[in-house]
């Protein structure tokens, strides 16, 4: 063979021979499609074995309802992914039991079978998106055992439906499908506009996609992180890997933007193999938090192939999450385009999430997080273990969501398709290390029932302080406002210091007038001044109906014993104040906190060389020994004395400046525009 191409060299001219010998390029991206597809799909070779087993003549399988009008989780859909399955394991050879092509004559069975009844969906989005992407990797996986009529169908019926349009992930998903059409049509033209609209959607946005503050917003100004957000980067990423090394692949500087979103947004929100309840959306589903954690550790499992020049921070945030490992990403974020704060320590993690008239807090779609109105009203969750939530949905008292100032009612909640706050102050301030967090909280269930409070949550290295201030309900509210400090599993003794006894608590509940602190699972809750706490510790049972309407979810009760702890502030309070620190390490630690103030106007804490500030109005805080700082206008406050440095931020994202003075010193400080409203600023303030 060398002899002969030697020979034909002069003939035939180099680009001729470069034609020759090289592979195709669409061959080349439906190799790599079929080798990721192989690589990362997990199939149970035995469950592949019960779906051929039970796959009846007419192509169908008895335990799915096809005629289902279900919007959230559709049941034909299961139809299409086990014909992916199937197809998976009869590329890799076939399943025990069964031959090659006993299992290819079932997929096709199964796909006449789709093909006679098109199965359609009342959410158009099974329709576009969901089932006619499991229809195309099928058609790729099989490749040349395709049949005609099914290939027809692929791209004569099929592909019509999935036009690129919309924004963000929608925009991904549907320009993926027309990827895989124009691949089963080797239509090179389709294959290079799919994948330019692609990757024209991972760039920074103030629009839906991602954000500045490399969080992720879909269905408005929304944090995504573990739903849209988790797709956006799961598809991103894998069409970089299928189209490496041919013309249509990722631009180097979208790989930059994607590396920030991985190693910036998504791995902050990960711990000890789950993620943030706060970053799982709508989709608070039975095993949500682990399964979502472990979809982001595969991509970014995959991202050294990718990415190779930042392959040890890839390893090292999938290091983090295993089993038993140091975590290692310590840090604090405010995500200023999200309203949410991420506060990580070598030995826990603590996210607060709010929303605003800007910020959408929390979405109930298609039968999902029915439950979930006050999960953006100041939502704090803990984790050490990484298990303190786990499998917690069906029996949480919704209204008792850790962090959260609401009235105890009976009844259903409120029922909404998008929430936010109607709060123009929200605020974050970080300086990387330490930061908080403030809102002007204000909630009307309708006309006449509101309650309101001034909430902020400051971060110190190994403690956090909870403050909360003017709190308030108008006379039509009848039910008493309590602010639940936490609302987790029960794991362990609770112990309780009550005018200095320490005590055991015995399982059930216990109301206390003014308890010095209340321990539980190592985390010590301390209380700055008297307030009237409510403790209880036993099995609460409750049901996945409250949750999410779906034929997958579990039908029986569920009994979990819970922790619950909360300050009451009894029924229609006029001023009512909470003031609490979070300590999850060395809880016997005296904490070095000092209050400087709690009220309506300002709230501020010192702790060692630094002062955290929310000031909702105008003024003057003195601190220390005679030192003062005051603002011309609300801001968020971080000021460190060691370093010589202030941070700020506008909450109302109105100005363009802000005046800080320290003493007798005045600093003029340019506030950013733009998307980056609401951004911290730092200022050196020798």
């Amino acid at each position: 063979m060398r002899f002969w191409l030697v020979l034909l060299l002069p003939l035939l001219g180099l680009p001729v021979l470069a034609q020759i010998l090289a592979p195709d390029d669409l061959d080349r991206v439906i190799g790599q499609f079929r080798e990721y597809t192989l690589e990362q799909s997990t199939v149970n070779p035995q469950q592949v074995a019960g779906y051929l087993a039970g796959l009846r003549e007419d192509g169908t399988w008895a335990d799915i309802e096809y005629g289902s009008q279900q919007l959230a989780v559709w049941a034909p859909a299961i139809h299409v992914s086990r014909m992916q399955q199937m197809a998976i394991a009869w590329r890799r050879g076939g399943v025990n039991g069964a031959a090659s092509d006993d299992l290819l004559a079932a997929i096709h069975r199964a796909f006449a079978n789709w093909r006679q009844y098109d199965y359609q969906c009342p959410n158009w989005w099974f329709n576009q998106i969901g089932t006619p992407q499991g229809l195309f990797a099928t058609g790729l996986i099989l490749g040349d055992a395709l049949q005609p009529d099914e290939r027809s169908y692929l791209t004569q019926t099929v592909l019509p439906r999935v036009k690129i349009g919309m924004t963000g992930q929608n925009r991904v998903w549907l320009a993926g499908n027309s990827l895989m059409g124009g691949l089963l049509l080797r239509d090179r033209a389709l294959v290079g506009t799919a994948a330019t609209a692609i990757f024209a959607e991972v760039i920074v946005t103030g629009k839906e996609g991602i954000q500045p503050d490399y969080s992720f917003h879909q269905h408005g100004a929304q944090q995504q992180f573990g739903n849209y957000g988790l797709s956006f980067a799961d598809d991103t990423t894998r069409w970089a890997a299928i189209l490496h090394g041919t013309p249509w692949a990722m631009p180097a500087e979208k790989l930059q933007i994607i590396r920030r979103y991985l190693l910036d947004g998504s791995s902050w929100v990960l711990w000890r193999g789950q993620m943030d309840i706060s970053a799982c959306g709508r989709q608070l589903a039975p095993n949500s938090p682990v399964s979502k954690s472990w979809t982001m550790q595969r991509i970014l499992k995959l991202m050294p192939r990718i990415d190779p020049e930042q392959a040890a921070a890839y390893t090292a945030a999938v290091r983090r999450n295993a089993p038993g490992m140091p975590n290692d990403l310590i840090g604090n974020r405010f995500y200023w385009r999200s309203d949410y704060l991420i506060h990580r320590r070598p030995e826990f993690c603590l996210t607060v999430k709010l929303s605003s008239e800007r910020v959408i807090g929390v979405e109930s779609l298609n039968s999902e997080n029915l439950s979930g109105y006050y999960l953006a009203d100041g939502a704090s969750f803990l984790y050490r273990s990484g298990g303190e939530y786990t499998g917690i949905f069906p029996v949480w008292n919704w209204r008792q969501v850790p962090g959260v100032t609401c009235p105890q009612e009976d009844g259903p909640l409120p029922a909404f398709s998008t929430n936010r706050l109607p709060a123009a102050w929200v605020g974050g301030v970080s300086d990387g290390r330490n930061g908080g967090v403030a809102v002007e909280y204000t909630r009307a269930l309708d006309a006449a029932r509101r309650f309101s409070a001034k909430k902020a949550w400051f971060c110190f290295d190994d403690q956090v302080v909870c403050l909360g201030a003017g709190i308030q309900a108008t006379d039509a509210l009848t039910a008493p406002l309590l602010t639940t400090v936490n609302q987790c599993l029960l794991h362990g003794p609770v112990r309780v210091n009550d005018g200095g006894t320490v005590r055991v608590m015995e399982p059930g509940a216990l109301r206390l007038e003014a308890p010095a602190w209340v321990e539980h699972d190592g985390v010590r809750y301390r209380f700055l001044g008297p307030q009237q706490t409510v403790i209880s510790a036993g099995p609460r049972t409750g049901n996945w109906r409250v949750v999410l309407q779906a034929a997958y979810v579990p039908r029986d009760d569920v009994t979990l014993n819970l922790f619950h702890l909360a300050v009451e502030h009894g029924i229609h309070p006029e001023d009512g104040s909470y003031a609490y620190v979070i300590q999850p390490v060395d809880p016997d630690r005296q904490p070095d906190v000092e209050l400087l103030h709690n009220t309506p106007e300002l709230q501020a804490v010192r702790v060692g060389m630094q002062l955290q500030a929310a000031f909702y109005t105008p003024g003057t805080l003195v601190y220390g020994d005679k030192h003062s700082v005051s603002v011309d206008a609300p801001c968020l406050l971080l000021l460190d004395t060691a370093t010589h440095r202030a941070y700020l931020s506008d909450p109302l994202r109105q100005r363009t400046t802000l005046t800080l003075t320290l003493d007798d010193t005045a600093y003029n400080i340019p506030l950013p525009q733009g998307d980056f409203k609401g951004e911290p600023q730092m200022v050196d303030v020798k």
